[in-house]
This record gives structure tokens, sequence and C-alpha cells, in this order.
């Protein structure tokens, strides 16, 4: 894990490694199992994905102040940074009010706001 998260929000292979790295990297982020025997690249792929997946998560949850989800050390690292790192006081935005005709149907309100 980077100390500083500068790979928050990252959740895809890596350009210039190895197919095997990579494939292992999305099987990790995305929770596949890990079964049978893999070559090394694959592996410490899928220990970065993971990681990765926890980060994400953990700074998610941090910014939007749900409660923890998980105790690995990733997670939490990643939690307290999005703590530190959130607005003050995140409250519902009412900015983005439905027009009254689409009767709280959010598709037709995305679609009454476009031109056309």
């Amino acid at each position: 894990m980077r100390g500083d998260m500068s790979n928050i929000g990252e959740n895809k292979p890596i350009p210039g490694k190895s197919a095997a790295y990579n494939v292992g990297f999305s099987q990790g982020y995305t929770g596949v199992p890990l079964k049978g025997h893999h070559t090394q690249q694959f592996l410490a792929g899928y220990i970065n994905g993971t990681a990765s997946f926890q980060q994400n998560k953990g700074f998610s949850e941090g910014y939007s102040k749900v409660p923890m989800s998980s105790h690995t050390e990733d997670y939490i690292d990643a939690y307290n940074f999005g703590v530190r790192n959130r607005v003050t006081d995140l409250k519902p935005s009412t900015s983005g009010q439905l027009p009254a005709r689409t009767n709280g149907d959010y598709k037709q309100g995305i679609n009454a706001r476009l031109p056309g």
C-alpha cells in the first residue's frame, strides 16, 4: 500500500505489467476466489488488486461517513485518510431536485434535462 494514498480510485490493471500480473490484479480487485496454482506474477497482481479494492472501499466509506466494515490494514488506513479528507459537512444536495413532471423517476429527470 502507498502511504500517500495516491492510488485511491485505481481499479484497473497497470500498463507495463505482465499479462499474468494484470489478470491476477483484475481477479483480486473483483474478489474472484483464489484457486489452484498460479505464477508469482499472478499472485503479486492478485494481492495488489485485493489491497487496491480494500483501499478504495475504505476511502469511500470514510469519506462518506459510513461505519467501518472491514479490519484489514489497507482498509483502515484508507478509511482514516477518507475521514481526514472529507468535506466537513456532507448533507444531501438540494441543487439536483427533479422536475415536477418526472414523478420521482430519476431516469425521466435526467432525460428531461438533456437537450433534444
